[in-house]
């Protein structure tokens, strides 16, 4: 049964690194103005191309975070399968996940 958990943690906790990977990748894009190609056939005003990326680069950013969060509370978790005291988690590490 641990075994089963463990594989399970570890599984998603891959899914989740894969994903703050690809937000990550995106998020770069957005500072790097990759968003003016897509303007190229909408014509959208500069202002609200820089409102739009704003705000993408808001929620990418908070995406990762939350994505980081989920990571330590399954971090949290192995550690107590491999048999560290139970300690309630308590929210985030100052470690970051690459």
């Amino acid at each position: 049964m641990i075994d089963e958990t463990r594989e399970y943690l570890l599984d998603h906790r891959g899914k989740l690194l894969f994903q703050i990977e690809r937000a990550k990748h995106h998020l770069t894009g957005l500072e790097a103005d990759e968003i003016k190609i897509i303007n190229s056939r909408a014509c959208l005003p500069p202002a609200d191309i820089a409102i739009i990326t704003g705000d993408l680069a808001e929620h990418l950013s908070s995406e990762i975070e939350a994505l980081c969060w989920a990571i330590d509370h399954i971090d949290h978790e192995l550690e107590y399968l491999d048999g560290d005291e139970f300690e309630p988690f308590t929210g985030r590490h100052a470690h970051t996940h690459s």
